[in-house]
């Protein structure tokens, strides 16, 4: 049985040292007051995938099928990540229903969730 599931994480912020912390070396990090939260729910519909950001006045739905058969999925390897092939994000953009060359925030949203998504899914024979 499928159930619902909340995360949370708090903001940080990194004042110096961000990549120096690979090497060993110190950094200089702190946490914010603002939070991500993610709310998992299992849809009516179980071969739907539904992403809402109420923040950003978003609500999008896509049937799993539908995404499986645009992207070839799995996308990438999630031990191993690089970024989409020109092909894979026009795919992409394709699937959003945004432009290639956008950079408003709403369509990047999007473009990152399918892209995430469609890189750790699994298949039925993967």
């Amino acid at each position: 049985m499928l159930r619902s599931c909340i995360v949370s994480a708090p903001g940080k912020v990194i004042l110096n040292g961000e990549h120096a912390v690979v090497y060993g070396k110190n950094a200089i990090a702190a946490s914010l007051g603002l939070r991500t939260i993610a709310h998992f729910t299992p849809a009516t519909d179980e071969n739907s995938i539904i992403i809402e950001l109420p923040d950003i006045s978003i609500k999008r739905k896509w049937s799993c099928d539908t995404i499986a058969a645009a992207l070839h999925l799995p996308l990438g390897n999630p031990l191993n990540p690089s970024p989409p092939t020109f092909k894979q994000l026009a795919a992409l953009v394709s699937l959003a229903g945004t432009q290639a060359d956008t950079t408003d925030n709403k369509s990047l949203a999007i473009l990152t969730f399918l892209f995430l998504y469609a890189a750790i899914i699994r298949t039925s024979d993967g």
